[in-house]
């Protein structure tokens, strides 16, 4: 829709907040929506209006800022076809990073950093160039349930590296309707210890 401005009676001070529950998933605002956007969607400046959309990510730098800044139940949306080089996953709870044909991605969990209940889902790992190891998994990062789901990892005629590489023995993943393209490795222990738990369904 497209709302114009927000109420400005003296007791009435909150948008368009009262009664029942507003969640926004687009449309052109004359005031800042952004206490109803759903979450995955973002408010953008635009002139005098805000724009409510998919909050999609369209570079390196913008993902690094969107891992840093993100909250519990938070989506970060992929833009197709953006070479995106190494990203560090940082710190993240309850967060979903979705996308989807997205070319020279490499996805890194750091040490002594916390994953909780993160899903990196409908994603396109693409190797163009040389032997890339797609998403590498920590020695002594805290990882509880790393959901990795119906992501396509797609490699050169079998000399790329590792899809999913590393080991952490207090790890739990899982891995779900994956498909493995042309990789030296699909999924790769290079360490002593392996993880906690690892189920790997319908790949």
């Amino acid at each position: 829709g497209n709302f114009g401005k927000a109420s400005t009676r003296n007791d009435y001070k909150e948008g368009i907040l009262g009664e029942g529950t507003v969640i926004i998933t687009g449309g052109t605002f004359g005031f800042d929506p952004s206490a109803w956007v759903a979450p995955g969607y973002v408010a953008k400046k635009e002139g005098a209006n805000w724009v409510v959309g998919l909050n999609k990510v369209e570079s390196a730098d913008e993902l690094t800022e969107a891992i840093a800044n993100a909250s519990e139940g938070d989506y970060i949306y992929l833009t197709e076809d953006v070479d995106y080089g190494t990203i560090y996953l940082g710190e993240l709870k309850n967060v979903t990073i979705e996308g989807a044909e997205n070319t020279g991605i490499t996805l890194t969990t750091d040490d002594n950093k916390v994953i909780e209940n993160v899903t990196l889902k409908n994603m396109q790992f693409v190797d163009t160039a040389v032997a890339k190891d797609f998403i590498n998994i920590s020695q002594n990062a805290s990882i509880e349930n790393l959901v990795i789901e119906n992501c396509v990892f797609e490699g050169i005629n079998g000399k790329s590296g590792h899809a999913i590489r590393g080991a952490n023995a207090n790890a739990t993943i899982e891995i779900k309707k994956c498909t493995f393209k042309n990789m030296g490795y699909g999924i790769w222990s290079s360490y002593t210890g392996g993880y906690a738990s690892l189920l790997v369904e319908n790949c």
